[in-house]
């Protein structure tokens, strides 16, 4: 009985010595998935993606470690399995990141030069930017819609040029610039063609705020600005002779427009223009009112900032879009670069958006602007309400053209094509 009294007393001290023991290799183990946490908190705040995910990519492995630690220790029957859930989507998106950086933003306060970061102070405010989104994992939109340019209704059979377009009611307002024709057409499927207008050197269109009529350019030989009604039938209400060429057109709060002036040698011809930069070309913004007169002027000074090298040679603009707070953005490409740059109504500017690519078409609606890639092919969508932002990405399927002119409105979202059709995409 004594012996098998300390028999017992001897097997206690070992139970207690072997609990003292799992525990401490419990509170390892435990203290090893805090450090995991903690690595995983503090992968929020890096500004890096690349960084990010070299945290990220170590975990798994850190889990399996402690996984099997934890089964080492025999004290569950069931198998212990530690998992942490990721977004799998955000993960392939970050891991396509590191190998496709796509874009910088450059901001522009008003008592420095030029500055480039992913934080930085504007007016007076701290903000953050991402630069970097996918064109690999862009979403395709939906066909919604194709309008198709009649040719039988032409009787010179000179082949279809648009240069300019607009939604208008449930109406898809167009410019055919090869035929000097503002054409209307319905966004239904039976009956598209509804009017239209001949316009000597018609080039391109905007809609007038709060109106139903249309404001459209002509720089033909004697440059004109043209407001036309929409009422039953497309027709003229007043015709302004204008100093200037005006081609592209965007419309401003309170009945004001930003228009792209381009100047050329006077040798040149004016009736159908394709612009070469070669040839001397410039170009600059104007906003002018109703009836064309200039209000403010925007030379080239004031829309390609300066460099190290002076300034830089801007080829002619090439499409403008006007936001909610009066700011201008207009594509721009240099013999280096392209970007999209914002300009204030007090002519400075406010930020630029460089790009990998050649950026054509921009249009803005509901707080973002839209641009169209034409390398990548792509609509990049950058919002601008809060922190500077790109948010997503768009591939338009059979879709063919260089995207020099671009609308969005209503959820719907329409490019010039190269042929004689006009495809609509529905925003998902």
């Amino acid at each position: 009985m004594v012996n098998q009294k300390g028999l017992d007393i001897l097997n206690k001290v070992e139970s207690i010595a072997n609990v003292e023991q799992l525990q401490k290799r419990t509170e390892e183990i435990i203290k090893d998935l805090k450090r995991v946490r903690d690595e995983l908190e503090n992968s929020k705040s890096l500004t890096s993606t690349k960084d990010m995910l070299t945290v990220l990519s170590k975990v798994p492995e850190k889990l399996q470690t402690n996984t099997d630690r934890l089964n080492s220790l025999g004290v569950s029957d069931d198998p212990i399995e530690i998992k942490l859930e990721l977004n799998e989507t955000f993960m392939n998106l970050c891991d396509t990141l590191v190998d496709q950086p796509i874009g910088t933003v450059h901001a522009v306060p008003a008592d420095t030069l030029e500055f480039e970061d992913t934080e930085a102070t504007l007016c007076n405010q701290r903000i953050k930017f991402s630069s970097n989104i996918s064109p690999s994992r862009a979403l395709e939109l939906e066909p919604f819609l194709e309008i198709k340019d009649d040719s039988s209704r032409r009787v010179n059979k000179i082949a279809t040029r648009f240069t300019g377009l607009v939604l208008h009611g449930y109406a898809l307002i167009v410019i055919d610039n090869a035929n000097f024709k503002v054409k209307r057409f319905r966004i239904t499927v039976k009956e598209q063609f509804i009017d239209e207008i001949s316009i000597e050197g018609v080039y391109d269109i905007t809609n007038i705020n709060e109106n139903d009529d249309v404001l459209v350019t002509s720089p033909g030989k004697q440059s004109h600005l043209f407001r036309l009604s929409t009422y039953k039938g497309l027709s003229t209400i007043s015709k302004t002779v204008t100093d200037k060429a005006y081609y592209n057109i965007s419309s401003l709060p309170d009945n004001a427009f930003a228009v792209i002036c381009h100047s050329s040698p006077s040798s040149a011809s004016k009736k159908r223009v394709n612009f070469d930069w070669t040839r001397g070309v410039t170009s600059h913004i104007d906003i002018i009112n109703v009836d064309g007169n200039v209000i403010k002027h925007f030379g080239e000074s004031s829309l390609c900032k300066p460099t190290e090298f002076g300034s830089p040679f801007m080829m002619p603009l090439k499409s403008i879009c006007c936001l909610s707070n009066g700011a201008i953005v207009a594509s721009i490409q240099t013999k280096t670069n392209s970007y999209i740059s914002c300009i204030n109504q007090k002519g400075r500017v406010k930020w630029t958006y460089n790009l990998n690519d050649t950026s054509e078409g921009v249009s803005f609606y509901n707080g973002k602007i839209y641009m169209f890639l034409r390398e990548s092919q792509v609509v990049r969508v950058l919002s601008v309400e809060g922190d500077l932002n790109p948010t997503s990405t768009f591939k338009l399927p059979h879709y063919i053209g260089d995207g020099s002119s671009l609308i969005v409105c209503r959820n719907l979202l329409t490019l010039i094509d190269k042929t004689n059709s006009i495809k609509i995409y529905k925003l998902q």
